[in-house]
């Protein structure tokens, strides 16, 4: 990997985490206010305010991590705008969080979330696909194939997801000055790994892009 290869990586990563610490942190804080607030076993029109809720705030992840990684991304696909990629990434993450809310809501009550990592490991595999199907529709006609960026999703989330509920497990049992500081630094660490594997599809797509200028 070259000087310039490694620089676009490292940027890309921390760009990554950057949006997750602000979007999946944000949303951990409000899940946190939801939990102290809400009775351990709400009404049926409760929990169906919740759903809703925990889906609308994929917006708020997908808005921070699509703001943050198009700041890399304009330098490798300069034709994606920053709308279509902020749009795209924010659905993916509004459609995720529904289908990740739905499984954490249907669980039964003596089941904790964070107790089951195995199940947000392959979810996460359908979780990322989702979402990195979304973001491919604002990549068609800038790069060769998407497939590489739906993969790539796939396999990051794989691992994000599970770290992401189990420092969401950790921050909902922790006192409530830490609480606060583990959901910020889980939203930070979720993103470790879909952006260390995305951050190599990009590298793809960066000597793609190079080689075209050079036809």
């Amino acid at each position: 990997m070259t000087r310039d290869l490694r620089s676009l990586w490292t940027r890309w990563m921390l760009h990554f985490v950057a949006g997750e610490l602000v979007g999946l942190g944000g949303v951990g804080l409000l899940g946190l206010l939801a939990s102290a607030l809400v009775p351990d076993d709400p009404l049926m029109e409760l929990q169906v305010v919740l759903f809703v809720a925990m889906s609308a705030s994929g917006a708020l992840e997908g808005v921070s991590v699509g703001w943050f990684q198009h700041r890399v991304l304009r330098d490798v696909l300069p034709g994606v705008s920053r709308r279509a990629w902020i749009l795209a990434t924010a659905a993916g993450a509004v459609a995720a969080w529904v289908i990740g809310a739905a499984v954490a809501m249907s669980l039964p009550s003596s089941v904790d979330p964070s107790e089951v990592l195995w199940l947000w490991v392959i979810l996460g595999v359908a979780l990322g696909a989702v979402l990195g199907g979304a973001q491919a529709f604002a990549q068609r006609g800038h790069v060769p194939s998407v497939d590489r960026w739906i993969v790539a999703n796939a396999v990051g989330w794989s691992i994000g997801l599970a770290v992401s509920f189990a420092g969401i497990g950790l921050a909902s049992e922790a006192p409530a000055l830490l609480a606060v500081p583990l959901a910020l630094v889980t939203g930070a660490v979720t993103g470790i790994a879909p952006g260390a594997v995305t951050g190599h599809a990009l590298l793809r797509y960066a000597g793609a892009h190079a080689r075209s200028q050079k036809m």
